[in-house]
């Protein structure tokens, strides 16, 4: 939940999905549809359908247990490195290291003199630097640490270097390169009239928790008086939707009928 959302905002989505979803069977038992009503509000929806299919797989391979190894979780969809890796360490106090975005700004500028506030060493480099520097002791709170570091002193722009515990041993601190500001790309996000595409998608979906609908009752959820093109988008957008298994398509034409998932 928390992944591209702010915690705060978590929070009161986390405590009724425990509620509704205590257990991985539970989840598992449920259909997508109610697993999507009870995710709507929280955004990027194709998170809810990767959980339930989790939720499966864990049910029907590991008798609803959530496996205890970092190899067993990532054999699972939806759960890559970083993911497995923090389980197993934060919730089974398990040696491994972790690695997100900021711990790999911290090792990569206390490592490596960089050369711009933007640079970043390789993912590879990273883990295998975070491995060898792990404690044998408490590598939860190390690893937990390095993440606040990141997050609150070592800031992308504008490092607090003077407060950060690691400067005396870090090759970038007080860098010249820190001064100099960078910019990013900003992804452009595809839109109809000015709406981008995940709004409509939410609109889309809110509509069908009250049931199915036809293609041409959606039409009006979009903006704009051109018809063929408003058409054309609305067929890409579903198109997506069904791809990331969050709605279901039956039939052609403006006589589709479009409703959410039931299994």
């Amino acid at each position: 939940m928390a992944q591209q959302t702010q915690i705060s905002r978590v929070a009161d989505f986390y405590s009724a999905w425990l509620k509704r979803f205590p257990s991985f069977k539970a989840l598992a038992s449920a259909s997508r549809a109610d697993v999507l009503r009870q995710w709507s509000g929280l955004g990027y929806n194709n998170r809810a359908v990767r959980l339930h299919q989790l939720a499966k797989e864990i049910t029907n391979r590991h008798r609803g247990k959530l496996p205890q190894t970092a190899d067993e979780l990532m054999a699972l969809p939806g759960i890559g490195k970083y993911t497995a890796h923090a389980v197993v360490c934060f919730a089974f106090g398990q040696s491994l290291p972790v690695v997100d975005v900021n711990v790999r700004r911290v090792l990569s500028r206390t490592v490596w003199n960089i050369r711009s506030s933007s640079e970043m060493k390789s993912e590879n480099e990273i883990w295998n630097i975070a491995a060898a520097l792990l404690p044998k002791n408490k590598a939860s709170d190390w690893n937990q640490a390095l993440m606040d570091i990141g997050s609150q002193i070592c800031t992308a722009r504008k490092p607090k270097c003077g407060e950060c515990p690691l400067y005396r041993n870090c090759a970038s601190a007080f860098s010249p390169a820190f001064a100099v500001k960078f910019r990013t790309l900003k992804k452009i996000e595809p839109h109809h009239n000015g709406t981008p595409r995940r709004l409509i998608r939410g609109k889309i979906l809110k509509t069908l928790y009250t049931g199915p609908k036809r293609f041409n009752d959606l039409l009006p959820l979009l903006n704009g008086n051109h018809a063929a093109a408003k058409r054309k988008f609305l067929r890409g957008v579903l198109a997506l939707m069904e791809n990331d298994g969050i709605i279901e398509m039956h039939g052609n034409g403006t006589s589709m009928r479009i409703a959410l998932p039931e299994t």
